[in-house]
């Protein structure tokens, strides 16, 4: 049994979630703030992942893709990280779409009147957590 780490990437945060292969259920872990460059924030994600790091398996990046279906600028920069990363940590990389999610999130957690301060801390891992959710839920399909 192992973990499966989501990563919800952002140029400035980069939400965290995991999930244990066998629960099925995703929760959110942590928010860590972006490096000066990318291989610095590979290295910061690694480090936040350390107590975890031994039992993951496997990272599903999050790729916000366009409305239309296609990469953007932002889905290519989320590539070019999930493949950094899987050469840093020599873990493997599966990229799931997410458009939205961060949006939905932030929604949600107005809705819930949820000062701003505190919806910046929570949004991120929550956005990866829905990703995994949905991930998840794509594997037994």
């Amino acid at each position: 049994m192992g973990k499966i780490v989501a990563i919800d990437y952002g140029q400035k945060r980069i939400g965290l979630a995991y999930a244990d292969d066998m629960l099925k259920v995703a929760l959110p872990f942590k928010t860590v703030e972006a490096g000066k460059d990318m291989p610095k924030t590979v290295d910061l994600i690694l480090q936040a992942l350390n107590p975890i790091s031994k039992e993951v398996k496997l990272f599903v990046v999050g790729l916000p893709l366009l409305m239309s279906g296609q990469e953007g600028p932002m889905a290519k920069e989320a590539k070019a990280f999930g493949k950094l990363l899987e050469q840093k940590s020599g873990i493997n990389v599966q990229y799931f779409d997410e458009r939205l999610t961060s949006a939905g999130i932030e929604r949600e957690l107005k809705h819930a009147n949820i000062s701003r301060k505190k919806r910046a801390k929570k949004i991120d891992p929550l956005a990866a957590t829905r990703i995994l959710q949905a991930f998840l839920a794509s594997q037994t399909t």
